[in-house]
């Protein structure tokens, strides 16, 4: 394999784990936080009488803890930190490193990742590409509104 693209998968795996830990960080605590203001807003809806505001602040509270439970965003948040971190020890052994050994070093990262949300592919491609200095426009993946906005959310 070519030096370029194992120096670009390097930087594309940095980009790809720190979108990703932001992004879950970020879930993380909205998630937290609208939780945290729905249990209140039942609590006073209790001590008011107001069984509709219950009922609402209710729903969004399980909405909430249904989204943290199927995502379970704190920990994948840590995981892709430690990922994010591996991949920038890589980029300072790079140069020492051998193709062959920089290529099974990057297999294995690879191999030790967990998939996260896809709509941070592209835009972490972009961003590998932008940081080693490609500017022609045909160089980088079409990123569609969706993972601009999940991208948005993550930077």
């Amino acid at each position: 394999m070519e030096r370029h693209v194992l120096i670009h998968s390097v930087r594309y795996g940095y980009w790809y784990n720190c979108l990703q830990e932001v992004f879950h960080r970020r879930i993380a605590f909205w998630t937290n936080l609208i939780q945290l203001v729905a249990g209140c807003s039942a609590v006073a809806a209790v001590a008011g009488k107001y069984p509709t505001a219950m009922a609402i602040a209710g729903a969004i509270s399980a909405a909430c803890a249904l989204i943290s439970l199927l995502l379970n965003p704190s920990s994948k948040e840590w995981h892709f930190k430690q990922m994010k971190c591996k991949f920038l020890e890589l980029r300072e052994s790079e140069n020492s490193l051998s193709d062959d050994e920089l290529n099974k070093t990057i297999v294995r990262f690879q191999r030790e990742g967990e998939t996260g949300l896809t709509l941070l592919a592209n835009p972490a491609l972009n961003m590998a590409r932008r940081e080693m200095g490609y500017i022609d426009p045909k160089d980088f993946a079409r990123v569609t509104w969706m993972e601009k906005a999940a991208a948005k959310f993550a930077y």
